[in-house]
């Protein structure tokens, strides 16, 4: 309560009633009391006060607050009401403080176990876990820092690595009774400094820690750098003049390197530092389960692998390093506090995270709604007072910016919108100023990425004016410090923004006083009239300037917006394949950018889906009907809903969701014929429909009972003869059924289990039905007599957990199960009394199995996990052909037509996977080379063996093709006859006949062509002449006149190290060789004796190490070391020149190059992970099209295909990637399978501030 001190609250005779209030609904009853004292409506006082009568309905009402400052509404409602004591209106505005200050940061008696965006603080401690480990190590360093600065540490850590917890939560709370200084250096770091230092009492030799949070403030809140370094040297002298202090700084990584341009802190950088990285699994673990087990609140079983799948980085994965990007625990921390608020502060469950958007995107969709809650006039009140929180980065990444209250716009909805804002925790308010929560708000909010960039010049001029107006002020505003010229004129253009900014009355007056400085020093009436002009627009807020460049604005924000839509596209790509294809679709159609354009053509290099989405909650549950024609999904909203997937491309919702059900449905299943559908679940019950008619299915009078819990799985015999079901009493019940519309009889039920069965199957032979039961078993019954069905055969063990499925292969020889630690186990149950366990069980990822299916052809089996993904295996081989990612754990599988991949998922979304896949998977170890042949039917690629592929059907077609060393170093396809040529590491190259590609056949022994390691081989057009290079830095030229007896036709040589790269020219007159000795070289090859053409080409400081020649050969693409290519001209006799300006934009090697067929285009593979495209059509300014990012890993490896419309690539990712590259061909392909469209909700959220369209509505 708020009690006054001095103050009586009783109301007696002469005394003014003063107000006790604690919450918001008892300061709206304490004012509605007031003024209905006062005899006074609403109307009455908005007439009085002047404030709206709308505004004031919801002070009363309890739907807002009144503003902060006092004197622009309270207390004018107060003094209409009556109330003019100085101590009674104290008593109200101090109330007011106090409430509104309770949306902010709860204490840790509140009970809340997690803390969102906001940061844990010293009273938060108890539930602070995962870096107790980190906590210990800070300790000991700040007792034991070394000399020079004194005892100085700095605490180094990217945004959202957990830095300012730490120092809080873990450094200050674990510090014990010792006195300590906590603070954030803001615009005035020397001020903030004396001012937290006099709030501290320290005792004699009494040891006193500093903590200071944020230095990067001190570059980015404080323009003074003179103040900068008085800081600096001032916090140094603090802990060298006195032993006993020990002063702590945490720095942002990204600000690294302006300490170390401060050569106090560069030292204290050198000498003790401490890096906060990222949490390792087990810390990750201990964040998540310890504070909802303090707080008494159950998680659902697999969440928690959830959570650290979707943390994941895939290239930390197994390595060690930790699991997840060292900045995302401000998205873990708002995930986990949304799915607690879902859950009503009971429980955290999967469907409850899904709802909220993940922990990518649940910090989007939370200030989505808040934002989405507001009227027009207060959204646009919350984009301005977001875009004053923020400081534009340049050259370094955005930050956020503490705003005083006092300095906010005066206007109700601003106020309105800091109260919603603060209520959602995306704020956070003190007695002072507000900002935001963190900086994971200004990265993760698509729409606030939107408005940054939108308007980044402006606000990066803004800032500036902010910054010259402050030293303006500090230099006794000496007209020297005025803005003149083009400065003046940028600040005027944007001073509608600047101006309209609440708290810039500073820069307001800066700027009309540059204004009317240029006015005084006009000679000429027309600077007069242009002054007049600007100050107009001062004045106004917009202008004649404003309208000209209104379409160029139009242009730039939808350039914005396509570039950041793509971005997002790319994130979504990683869980979510189907809705990225939208999304990249989108993009490209807003504007055609590059980073759209690469985005695009990224989503052809992902495996393609169709969606159907469901109804709220998890998908438990698909089937597909034996004629493939209908699919049925259900799940957690208790409906059975029903596709025609005649055309799977194209699938059309049937009838309306079927429903009767009263829990979650866990199983469907379709008989034999079609005719009846089964679903059962939570309810203890089955249900049936007569589905003969599919747009209106009939729903059986009665449902089946029998199970004393749970249905987990249902059944039918191939004949249909029989419906099985598998229950949490640890049974498996049976019905007789009689044909379609008849009511099964119930006839037995089968035990043997010792805890629930949570999966059955029939072999497709109907003799056999197998039950997976979470005592970690599968258990086979004979069915030969359905009256009396027999176990047989003993109890098949092996998985180490839960067994969640079960499946037989077509052909009812193999037996599959997928079990909850995370493996696939396969036995031989040709002969079912003795069952025989295949070799090692197929390991999937992290989490449980919880569906599997084999194909129809029996060689691929594909498992649902719940680590949010598919995979798929070649059993024979035992390779993995794919990996299908989803937003949540898959809960449900099934093989369509054409080996189609229909799949559930937590997400309420059920996808449709379309092979062939533009991934090659499964080789074994890193792609060297990939070359097509002169059709392009097949794509040759060298690894640890060479392997052929059919580029229609993207099917492996030959034998292994292996040398003595194991390593396919290079390969190259002859271009006129069936003959593949495949370099090794032991210097030899092995021909190999391939006109039957699935059984290639050697020619003749291994051509010992180099002393070392082959780096490259390629044939002359015309197939005479084949040239290698070699790590013996020698080029050699072989005669194939006779393919099976090569014969050395010349050896070239004069290169100081390896020899990378070699290639003919089109007419196979010239043969050009790349080395990492930095240099290239050309003979004339079209005399038996090869003459160097010119000196060698001296193309850069670094490797040279791939050329390629345009189809026309009058140009020499080189890529180098230096991350970059150089075009060379042909055409001249002599030593060529390089085209124009060398090409850059790959961070790290370039290790090949392929032009397309008409020359057009240029394409670079980078160890940087990714794909380079040019438009090289006028080759004096070539123009970046796409940079490619779908590898993980280094790319070795390119080429075009010979339609020039694909594009082929692998490296240290032993993978392939095969890319379609017209954006045409991409549009039309992703809109002929979308399936259902991107929903609004969906557009909204990723696609911010224009209005919704169906991307593919006009394709």
């Amino acid at each position: 309560m708020i009690v006054p001190s001095g103050v009586d609250n009783q109301g007696d005779a002469g005394k003014p009633h003063v107000p006790i209030f604690t919450t918001r609904a008892e300061f709206a009853v304490e004012l509605t009391a007031l003024r209905e004292r006062a005899g006074l409506t609403i109307r009455d006082l908005a007439r009085a006060t002047g404030l709206r009568a709308s505004t004031l309905g919801g002070y009363f009402s309890g739907r807002h607050l009144p503003q902060l400052n006092p004197a622009d509404s309270l207390a004018a409602i107060l003094k209409v009401c009556g109330v003019t004591d100085p101590g009674v209106v104290e008593a109200w505005c101090e109330g007011l403080r106090q409430v509104r200050h309770m949306p902010g940061p709860r204490p840790a008696s509140a009970g809340v176990p997690y803390r969102g965006l906001s940061t844990f603080q010293p009273e938060d401690a108890q539930w602070f876990f995962g870096r107790e480990a980190l906590t210990r190590t800070l300790l000991d360093l700040t007792m034991g820092a070394p000399e020079g600065c004194g005892r100085v540490l700095l605490v180094v850590g990217p945004s959202g690595a957990g830095k300012s917890s730490l120092l809080r939560a873990g450094l200050v709370a674990s510090a014990g009774d010792r006195p300590y200084v906590l603070l954030t250096p803001g615009p005035k770091p020397l001020v903030t400094l004396a001012e937290s230092l006099s709030t501290v009492t320290v005792g004699p030799d009494q040891p006193l820690l500093v903590v200071v949070d944020q230095l990067e403030e001190v570059f980015t809140l404080c323009s003074d750098e003179t103040e900068q370094q008085e800081f600096i040297v001032r916090l140094c002298e603090l802990a060298s003049e006195n032993n006993s202090v020990s002063v702590v700084l945490g720095l942002r990584a990204d600000f690294y390197t302006r300490v170390l341009g401060h050569p106090v802190l560069a030292g204290v950088a050198q000498d003790s530092q401490l890096v906060v990285g990222p949490m390792s699994k087990d810390e990750l673990r201990r964040a998540i389960t310890l504070p909802a087990r303090k707080a008494n609140v159950e998680i659902e079983p697999g969440l928690v692998e959830l959570f650290l799948r979707e943390l994941s980085d895939p290239a930390n994965v197994g390595v060690g390093a930790g699991p997840q990007d060292a900045g995302s625990l401000p998205l873990l921390s708002h995930a986990l506090l949304t799915t607690w608020q879902a859950g009503q502060g009971r429980r955290l469950s999967v469907a409850d995270y899904v709802a909220v958007g993940g922990i990518h995107g649940a910090v989007a969709q939370s200030a989505e709604q808040v934002y989405a809650g507001l009227t027009s006039e207060q959204q646009a009140a919350a984009r301005k007072l977001l875009l004053q929180m923020v400081v534009v980065g340049n050259g370094t990444a955005d930050t956020r910016r503490r705003v005083e209250i006092a300095k906010l716009a005066a206007d109700d909805d601003m106020f309105a919108v800091l109260e919603v804002f603060i209520d959602s925790r995306l704020l956070t308010v003190d007695d002072r100023a507000v900002e935001i929560c963190h900086e994971a708000l200004i990265r993760a909010w698509p729409r606030l990425r939107t408005w940054i960039e939108e308007d980044r010049a402006g606000l990066l001029v803004g800032q500036q004016a902010r910054e010259a107006a402050e030293q303006w002020q500090q230099d006794g505003r000496d007209s020297g410090a005025l803005y003149r010229g083009a400065r003046l004129d940028l600040a005027l253009q944007w001073a509608g923004g600047i101006i309209a900014a609440p708290g810039d009355e500073l820069t307001r007056e800066f700027v009309a006083h540059s204004l009317r400085h240029r006015r005084r020093r006009a000679a000429r009436l027309y600077q007069v009239i242009a002054a007049l002009a600007a100050l107009l627009v001062v004045a106004a807020g917009a202008g004649i300037v404003a309208i000209q460049q209104r379409g160029v604005a139009t242009r730039e924000r939808n350039s914005a917006i396509s570039r950041l839509v793509a971005t997002i596209a790319d994130r979504v790509r990683l869980k979510d394949p189907a809705l990225a294809a939208q999304l990249s679709v989108a993009a490209y159609q807003i504007t055609e950018t590059k980073e759209a354009r690469s985005s695009l053509l990224d989503t052809s290099a992902t495996p393609a889906a169709t969606r159907l989405i469901g109804g709220g909650g998890v998908m438990q549950s698909v089937a597909l009907s034996r004629d493939k024609r209908t699919l049925a999904a259900a799940g957690a909203d208790r409906l059975v809903r029903l596709w025609d997937v005649s055309n799977d491309r194209a699938p059309v919702a049937l009838s309306e969701p079927l429903g009767g059900a009263t829990d979650t449905i866990f199983a469907v299943a379709f008989s034999p014929d079609g005719n009846t559908l089964a679903a059962g679940g939570g309810d203890k019950a089955v249900y049936l429909w007569d589905i003969s008619n599919r747009e209106k299915p009939t729903a059986y009078e009665q449902q089946l009972l029998g199970p004393a819990a749970l249905v987990y799985s249902l059944a039918f015999s191939p004949d249909g003869a029989v419906l099985a079901a598998g229950s949490g009493d640890n049974m498996i019940h049976l019905w007789e059924t009689a044909g379609s519309g008849a009511q099964p009889v119930y006839k037995q039920a089968l035990a043997g289990a010792s805890k629930y069965v949570q999966a059955i199957a029939f072999s497709p032979n109907g003799q056999l039905l197998a039950a997976g039961s979470a005592d970690k078993t599968v258990r086979l019954w004979d069915m030969s007599d359905r009256q009396r069905p027999v176990q047989i055969g003993p109890v098949l063990d092996g998985p180490q957990r839960t067994v969640y499925s079960v499946a037989f292969s077509p052909d009812s020889r193999t037996l599959a199960a997928g079990s909850g630690d995370g493996h696939a186990y396969l036995w031989d149950v040709s002969a079912p009394a003795r069952p025989q366990p295949f070799a090692e069980p197929i390991a999937g990822p992290s989490g449980w199995v919880n569906a599997i299916t084999f194909s129809e052809s029996s060689h691929s089996l594909a498992f649902a996990t719940s680590a949010s993904e598919v995979r798929v295996v070649d059993l024979p081989s035992r390779r993995l052909t794919a990996i299908l990612a989803h937003p949540g754990p898959v809960t449900s599988l099934v093989f369509g037509k054409d080996e189609a991949l229909i799949t559930g998922a937590a997400d309420g979304t059920a996808r449709i996977w379309h092979p062939p896949w533009p991934v090659l998977s499964g080789q074994g170890g890193v792609i060297n080379a990939v070359t097509f042949n002169r059709t392009g039917s097949v794509l040759a690629i060298g690894s640890s063996e060479a392997q052929l592929w059919d580029t229609k059907s993207r099917m492996l077609q030959s034998a292994s093709m292996r040398n003595a060393a194991n390593t396919s170093t290079t390969v190259a396809h002859h271009p006129r006859q069936p003959l593949l040529a495949i370099g090794s590491r032991d210097g030899t190259i092995q021909l190999w006949d391939i006109a039957d590609p699935q059984a290639p056949q050697q020619l003749g022994s291994p051509l010992a062509a180099h002393t070392e390691l082959v780096e490259s081989a390629a044939f002359s057009p015309d197939g005479r002449y084949m040239a290698s290079g070699g790590d013996d830095n020698q080029v050699r030229l072989w005669n194939m006149t006779d393919p099976g007896r090569p014969v050395l036709a010349a050896t070239l040589d004069g290169f100081r190290s390896y020899v990378y790269s070699v290639v003919f020219s089109p007419d196979g007159t010239r043969l050009a060789a790349a080395s990492i000795d930095k240099t290239v070289r050309m003979w004339d090859i079209s005399s038996p004796q090869p003459r160097q053409v010119w000196d060698p080409l001296a193309v850069s400081d670094h490797y040279a190490l791939a050329v390629a020649f345009s189809p026309d050969g009058q140009i020499l693409a080189v890529g180098s070391a230096d991350k970059a290519i150089r075009l060379y001209d042909l055409g001249s006799p002599g030593t060529p020149r390089q085209i124009g300006a060398t090409l850059g934009g790959p961070t790290n090697y370039v290790y090949a190059l392929s032009f397309t067929p008409d020359g057009r285009r240029l394409a670079a593979a980078s160890t940087d992970e990714t794909v380079w495209i040019w438009d090289v059509s006028d080759r004096h300014r070539p123009e970046a099209l796409a940079t490619l990012t779908v590898p993980a890993d280094a790319v070795y490896s390119v080429a075009y295909h010979p339609d020039g419309h694909t594009l082929a690539a692998g490296g240290a990712g032993k993978t392939v990637w095969l890319w379609k590259t017209d954006p045409g061909k991409v549009i039309e392909e992703v809109c002929s399978q979308t399936g259902d469209p991107m929903t609004p909700a969906e557009w909204k959220q990723y696609v911010p501030t224009l209005p919704y369209r169906n991307p593919c509505a006009s394709t």
